[in-house]
């Protein structure tokens, strides 16, 4: 992968960054999408005989070895044996064979890298690859690598200069052992994406992952992520398994709906912006980071708490109406927008419509679950999650009553559901809680 410069000027401040914009109030790292260039496998042959290490720990035998696997060895350019000025014509001669082709439109990647040391310690690494804007040293933006000297910073701006890219992509490292960031990084964009579509929905079509349209599907959306911010939150704050179990599956059915519908209506998602990316990388690395976060142990599998108390007979019963109920309207989302347009409170399309499938087939899976559960401390976060769903979808319908049509029987219907889950989950929620008050009182 070799980073390039954007189309047009350079940014101030080096060759290959993105343009810096004139204000000075933002404070944190610009991190966009970039055309990378990329080798093209059919015409340079197998990766493993284009890749190398970093410059820096290539020897002059290593380097031999390596250039010898392949004329387009990455090393020919990264590491050169001719002038710096002669690399960027390589480069364009690679371009021309096409050896090497640069992406139609703006990406950022992301990967997850698996390794062993030799002390047999194993590792876990997350990347994403994207373009950071230059930032002045002292407002500590990006900080600087340490130990570093002034003899191979100077090779390396003079090679960046002569080819207007940056052949050696920089590692910035943050560690995180127990996947708080991906966590904090999913409370950030949940709340962002609650604020966006209540309070600026005129940025919608222009700068977010799709055009969301109408406005109370917006409305909808921005309800379901101000549970979702939540949602993420417990994972900063609850470190017990079994307390947050209850998440699996349903999360699976959520993004795994979310993904589904991006990947079904790709061609309508808003590629040229960073959003949209990030969309994609985080709905498609959410499950699987779960998936392998998980512990699957025989003893975990197996293990309930007995602190709550058992789910209440009747509470199992209306959790039986919740999840056919929403597993129905889930899957009319997702299977047939078309027919059920006339039949929901505001106009349907394909792209909204399987989006907004993902909270009803996950609350469906979720409400399973609690119905599922050994003990009610195990759910009892699930419980109040429903609860804030339930509460905020009512607030929408108060708040943005001008919007609804409240005469048409769709409109009613969709309300009556949403007070009677609501009311219905308030209802239960209190008796589990009484009911765990009073055995920790005995």
């Amino acid at each position: 992968m070799l980073p390039s410069a954007p189309d047009g000027p350079a940014a101030h401040g080096g060759v290959g960054s993105l343009p810096v914009p004139a204000s000075d109030t933002w404070t944190g790292a610009r991190v966009r999408p970039f055309r990378a260039i990329t080798y093209d496998p059919a015409v340079a042959g197998p990766l493993a005989s284009l890749v190398a290490p970093p410059y820096d720990v290539v020897g002059p035998d290593q380097r031999a070895r390596l250039a010898a696997q392949s004329p387009w060895n990455v090393v020919r350019i990264d590491l050169p044996d001719i002038p710096y000025e002669g690399v960027r014509a390589v480069i364009d001669g690679w371009l021309a064979d096409g050896v090497l082709r640069r992406a139609a439109a703006p990406m950022a990647l992301a990967w997850t890298q698996s390794f062993t040391l030799p002390d047999g310690t194993a590792h876990e690494r997350r990347i994403l690859l994207a373009a950071v804007a230059l930032a002045p040293y002292e407002d500590r933006v990006v900080r600087p690598h340490e130990r570093t000297h002034a003899g191979p910073k100077e090779e390396r701006l003079r090679l960046m200069t002569a080819t207007s890219m940056q052949l050696s992509p920089i590692y910035g490292l943050y560690p995180d052992p127990e996947g708080a960031a991906w966590a904090a990084a999913g409370v950030a964009l949940a709340a962002l994406f609650a604020l966006w579509m209540f309070f600026f929905p005129q940025y919608v079509p222009t700068h977010f992952a799709w055009v969301a349209e109408p406005r109370l599907g917006q409305v909808f959306i921005g309800a379901g992520y101000v549970f979702r911010t939540f949602f993420f939150l417990q994972f900063l704050l609850q470190r017990n398994w079994l307390k947050l179990r209850w998440t699996f599956w349903g999360n699976l059915a959520f993004t795994g709906t979310l993904l589904l519908a991006t990947l079904w209506h790709a061609d309508e998602m808003n590629w040229r912006f960073l959003f949209a990316h990030l969309w994609i990388i985080f709905y498609t690395f959410e499950p699987i980071t779960m998936i392998f976060s998980a512990p699957w142990t025989a003893e975990a599998r197996h293990a309930h708490l007995t602190s709550g108390g058992p789910i209440l007979p009747w509470f199992r019963r209306f959790l039986i109406l919740v999840v056919g109920v929403l597993f129905l309207m889930g899957a009319l989302l997702v299977i047939n927008p078309e027919w059920l347009d006339l039949r929901w409170p505001w106009d349907l399309n394909g792209f909204d419509a399987r989006i907004s499938a993902a909270w009803f087939l996950g609350w469906a899976v979720w409400a399973g679950t609690i119905g599922f559960a050994h003990d009610w401390d195990e759910v009892r976060t699930a419980g109040a999650l429903a609860l804030l769903w339930g509460v905020t979808v009512c607030l929408t319908l108060l708040f943005f009553r001008a919007e609804f049509d409240f005469g048409r029987a769709p409109t009613m219907g969709y309300a009556g559901i949403a007070v009677l889950f609501t009311l219905g989950f308030a209802f239960f929620f209190w008796r589990q809680e009484a009911r765990r008050a009073a055995r920790r009182r005995a």
